[in-house]
């Protein structure tokens, strides 16, 4: 059975803080979530409402990995990716969840 506490979650995520309408884009990223239950939901009720969800399910530990061994060219690479697909998108949602909060402590902060 759904949480009825992700249903009202995803909506005020959905029709307070994005406000989205039909034919819009929204992006959710997804960090070091224990369980895809909200995320899952914001893609259902977004499309219920018109719209077309986009997701990127990302890992702090895999982050850390891709971080450590990156190349300029590389990371310059990825952010013109990033920017390429935001410009696409009418809201963005971040959700953020953690098992270790000092999962990229030790990556140079000039790589992050």
């Amino acid at each position: 059975m759904q949480d009825p506490r992700i249903d009202k979650l995803a909506a005020t995520l959905l029709d307070h803080s994005c406000q989205i309408k039909p034919d819009e884009n929204v992006l959710i990223d997804a960090y070091d979530l224990p369980e895809p239950a909200l995320v899952c939901r914001l893609v259902e009720m977004a499309a219920e409402r018109g719209a077309r969800p986009f997701v990127n399910w990302k890992s702090n530990a895999v982050l850390r990995s891709l971080f450590r061994t990156a190349t300029l060219e590389g990371m310059q690479l990825a952010g013109e990716f990033d920017i390429a697909q935001m410009k696409k998108m009418q809201a963005y949602i971040a959700i953020r969840g953690t098992a270790n909060s000092s999962e990229l402590s030790d990556v140079p902060a000039e790589k992050i």
